[in-house]
């Protein structure tokens, strides 16, 4: 008996504890916007270098650029060859356009590394923040299941009792019958 006295305020204590853990946690989250703790979710401001990477990539990794720089590349070649007759500032091998296609690639390379890294930076930021939310939420799970086995064994014990209240109301029945049946043979 008991043990299962003490299961029920163990049981109990964990629930008081989950709801105060709750009150504080509603706490801490507006303590944690002022103070600017670090936690996997908090968002942190970004260094310029960060934000153009960001910006850049995201520009150049669109329709609309890769539109505009097929138009820039055909019209300096078509300005190369067929336009300027005179005095052609990159004749056909395009060795200018070679030399500016290279610098753009060797400087949109790390740009887009540096994105890329800050993507994975943002993912490993969320997966933390889901997986700390579903801790969460598995410790609220537990403790409702812990309040649905204390209801369940509060109804199971208010029916036992009915159905034990009714049995001795059915035996007294029986037994005031048995007495009146046993009266009367006794006056015949």
């Amino acid at each position: 008996m008991s043990k299962k006295n003490n299961a029920k305020n163990a049981e109990k204590s964990n629930f008081t504890n989950a709801e105060s853990n709750s009150a504080n946690a509603k706490k801490n989250t507006t303590a944690k916007k002022t103070k600017n703790h670090k936690t996997p979710w908090t968002r942190h401001r970004l260094t310029f270098g960060q934000w153009a990477a960001d910006k850049l990539t995201g520009t150049m990794g669109s329709w609309g650029f890769i539109i505009i720089f097929f138009t820039f590349l055909g019209v300096w070649i078509y300005l190369n060859i067929e336009l300027v007759i005179v005095n052609k500032w990159d004749p056909y091998p395009f060795i200018l356009l070679n030399l500016t296609l290279s610098c753009l690639a060797a400087i949109q390379a790390p740009i887009i590394l540096m994105s890329q890294n800050r993507s994975g930076e943002r993912d490993r930021r969320r997966i933390a923040k889901d997986y700390y939310i579903d801790k969460k939420a598995e410790k609220e799970i537990m403790v409702l299941q812990i309040q649905l086995l204390e209801l369940r064994e509060l109804i199971s014990k208010q029916s036992l009792e009915s159905q034990t209240k009714k049995i001795a109301d059915e035996i007294k029945s029986i037994q005031n019958e048995l007495e009146n049946v046993g009266k009367t043979l006794q006056i015949e």
